[in-house]
């Protein structure tokens, strides 16, 4: 819901912003050597992104797609990030 609302409403933009400012980007910083707030903003981008298409849009390919292929998918790009 907070994906969703943040789309159109600032204070939800505000509110899951706060929570990758304060929670995701420093738990993915610890993880790289280098370049550690661009890094955690590209897995950001990528996993919103991904909620939207997936659960808000529910584009098919991506809303029928099993976890595991889906991480199968995954996995080299958050890996290159």
């Amino acid at each position: 819901p907070l994906l969703r609302a943040a789309a159109t409403n600032r204070a939800a933009a505000d509110a899951l912003l706060e929570v990758f400012v304060d929670r995701v980007a420093p738990a993915l910083s610890a993880a790289v050597p280098d370049h550690p707030a661009e890094r955690a903003a590209l897995v950001g981008s990528q996993v919103l992104g991904l909620a939207t298409a997936r659960y808000i849009l529910g584009i098919p390919a991506l809303a029928e797609m099993d976890d595991a292929t889906l991480t199968e998918w995954l996995r080299p790009v958050f890996a290159h990030y």
